[in-house]
């Protein structure tokens, strides 16, 4: 991508920096040093892996090999392009029908061990499993599309993104099949992240000027809803302020599976983004600014309170608006309750988790449109 296209896209895509970090992440590139002894490392080495396997692939030298000539497809765009179409075509459907063999496969183990493992985890391997097999029949067409659709300089310069669109996708199902047991060494939830950052890349290679026409896939409305929903929405926005608060999510909604035990340090975890993401946006310094706290009619209250952080950041007559639906006050003090008692039910648990995640979700967004319209 040359920089007049980083530039046009930008105002659009303000997750993009994010992206290419997470892109780097899943290819084993950056300079962080980590244990080589640790889950991180390990997996680290199967992404490494599996993509310097596909690089050797035959039938992606040929894919590559034909990419780096597309910039030849230039006023020639009638039986020029014709003979460079088919043997990227071949190259591409090559590798594809690998890859469907090997998720073919990785699927059929899933089954074998199905009577074996936890039902919760057969259901979210078989829902992934599902946006992995349909994701990838988009970004396997992509390549094709965009020498189709951009013009000769345009592919040159996006020669490496069409690439990573074929990489990343080899490289997610080698993840898949490290999720799998008897010998995971992949969490599933580490999947499920991989599988959005794959999904995220391919939309923006498909929205870069001139924009890719949408590839159909059988899956493509559950798609769509996916992505409006409030969890999906929350992994985005936290890690635009800190990567560990999505793995705290993650880890605090899988201890559920772990009984009433479990369900109490769960609702520990999303409070703790809770009180993590107030004070984020609404600091001690910024509340005590306020008339709001200079004119609080309790004078021993020495700190800003919840209620107090909540305000500064949807303003009163969205925290008003709010709060005749959510109850703010009462939620908090069944969190609590949750916290520091063990409850008994643990879907009455999951409700409320649910509940401080709508919170969550409102103080992220006025958040970060606060912070927007006034940089500090």
């Amino acid at each position: 991508m040359n920089e007049n296209d980083s530039l046009r896209i930008k105002p659009a895509f303000d997750l993009m920096d994010n992206i290419e970090r997470q892109r780097r992440f899943l290819q084993g590139l950056g300079s962080v040093h980590i244990d080589l002894t640790s889950k991180l490392a390990k997996e680290l080495t199967i992404a490494s892996d599996a993509i310097a396997a596909f690089q050797m692939n035959p039938g992606f030298k040929t894919f590559l090999a034909n990419i780096e000539q597309m910039s030849d497809a230039n006023a020639r765009f009638g039986k020029e392009l014709a003979r460079t179409l088919a043997p990227l075509q071949g190259g591409i459907a090559e590798i594809q029908k690998n890859f469907a063999s090997q998720l073919e496969l990785h699927t059929l183990t899933m089954q074998d061990v199905k009577f074996a493992v936890d039902h919760s985890w057969l259901r979210e391997m078989e829902s992934i499993t599902k946006q992995i097999a349909d994701m990838a029949r988009i970004n396997f067409a992509i390549p094709e599309i965009a020498l189709l659709h951009w013009p000769a300089k345009a592919l040159m310069d996006r020669t490496q993104i069409l690439e990573d669109c074929v990489l990343n996708t080899v490289a997610l199902e080698t993840f898949h099949a490290a999720a799998i047991p008897t010998d995971a060494i992949v969490p599933t939830e580490r999947l499920a992240l991989a599988t959005d950052f794959v999904f995220e890349h391919a939309e923006v290679v498909r929205r870069l000027p001139p924009r890719l026409p949408i590839v159909e896939s059988g899956n493509q409305e559950q798609g769509e809803h996916r992505k409006e929903e409030i969890g999906s929405k929350l992994d985005v926005a936290l890690r635009q302020i800190d990567l560990r608060l999505v793995e705290l999510r993650h880890t605090a909604w899988r201890n559920l599976t772990d009984g009433v035990a479990g369900a109490r340090l769960g609702m520990t975890g999303i409070r703790e983004i809770l009180e993590e993401v107030l004070r984020t946006f609404a600091p001690d310094s910024a509340v005590e600014a306020t008339e709001a706290w200079r004119n609080r009619d309790d004078l021993k209250i020495t700190r800003p309170t919840r209620r107090m952080r909540l305000a500064y950041v949807l303003g009163e007559e969205r925290t008003a608006e709010a709060e005749a639906v959510l109850q703010f006050d009462q939620s908090i003090r069944r969190t609590q309750k949750f916290v520091h008692t063990f409850a008994d039910d643990v879907e009455i648990v999951r409700v409320q988790m649910t509940h401080s995640e709508a919170w969550i979700h409102l103080l992220l967004h006025f958040g970060m449109q606060r912070s927007r319209s006034s940089p500090s």
